[in-house]
Order: C-alpha cells, then sequence, then structure tokens
C-alpha cells in the first residue's frame, strides 16, 4: 500500500448479506503526491470479501490511480472528499441480492472497527491480506494462500479456479475436465 501524505479513507462500499449482517466489499482510499506540476491526488482501490470459514476479510489492493468519480453498487458510507456519481446502479447478478441492497448512502459506518482508527486500518490489523476466490461447492469466499479441496491452480490464467467457475478456454492441464 501506497504511504503517501494525508491518507484517508473516502470510500467503503458495503452489502447486507443474506443474515442481514453488513459486510465491506470494497475500499477507496485517497492520498497526496508530490508531482513533477506539484501536489496531485491518487487513490487506491481494494476488494474486499469476507470469509465465513476463517471468520475474517480478505482484502487485496485491486489497483490505483488518478482520484476519480466512484459509482457505487448498494449500500456505501463516503467522506466529503469523495467524488460520488448518483445513479440507480444496480450491478448485482442475483435479483434477491440485489433487492436487499439498494444504492443508499450512509451517514456512519455500520461496521464495528474493533478500535482502529479507519477501515483501512481495522483491515490491516484484523483482515488477511491476499487475493480470494469463490467456491460454490462451500458457498464461501476463500483466501488463495488456504485453497479448499475443490479448488486447483489455473497455470493460464493464473488465480485459482472451482468447479463453479472453471474456465472453459483454459487449456492448462489442471483445468481440463475428468473423464
Amino acid at each position: 500500500m501506497n504511504e503517501g501524505k494525508n491518507l484517508s479513507v473516502i470510500f467503503v462500499g458495503l452489502f447486507l448479506d443474506k443474515k442481514g449482517e453488513f459486510r465491506i466489499n470494497s475500499v477507496v482510499a485517497q492520498f497526496e503526491c508530490d508531482g513533477i506540476k506539484g501536489m496531485y491526488l491518487r487513490s487506491e482501490q481494494f476488494d474486499v470479501d469476507y470469509c465465513e470459514k476463517f471468520s475474517e476479510y480478505i482484502f487485496n489492493n485491486s489497483g490505483s490511480g488518478p482520484s476519480r468519480v466512484i459509482d457505487p453498487v448498494g449500500f456505501y458510507w463516503a467522506s466529503d472528499l469523495a467524488k460520488i456519481k448518483t445513479s440507480k446502479n444496480t450491478k448485482w447478478s442475483d435479483p434477491k441480492t440485489a433487492e436487499r441492497n439498494p444504492n443508499v448512502r450512509l451517514a456512519k459506518l455500520p461496521i464495528d472497527l474493533c478500535g482502529h482508527k479507519d477501515v483501512l486500518d481495522f483491515l490491516q490489523n484484523e483482515g488477511n491480506e491476499d487475493r480470494s476466490y469463490y467456491c460454490s461447492k462451500c458457498n464461501d469466499h476463500l483466501p488463495e494462500e488456504y485453497p479448499c479441496k475443490h479448488a486447483w491452480w489455473c497455470e493460464d490464467r493464473n488465480e485459482m479456479s472451482t468447479p463453479g467457475n472453471r474456465f472453459k478456454s483454459c487449456r492448462c492441464e489442471a483445468c481440463k475436465p475428468k473423464t
């Protein structure tokens, strides 16, 4: 993670799970950088999943770049520094999830940060910084470092694969259907 000047969490994407609990699914942090033409803002995007098996958040830095407008999906908290595009964006693939998670800006973050200064500090101290994958057999998001018995590493795509997301275009030995 970039330790730029004045790092601050400006956006937290949330969703209500099947149990009715809020879970974090994305975080955007913004910081100042010293460039050729002076100071400018950059942001870092973190993808976040919750792992039921280990009762922890799994997060990874999925990208960074110039500070940009955020188009939220579902519930979210945003600081005054965030540039939010207000739309009726509903990119949920499951209609029940979409119904449970309308686009609503929350005034207060509904997550207990356990005394940490912000969401990123909470994730770094209480979560697992790793890429995650979803296993439909386990019905859970899992960290790549602890694969379930259904998962395998796809050499072609450089990521975990499971029976529910087998890559048809993949030619590696691990992804070939067993006959």
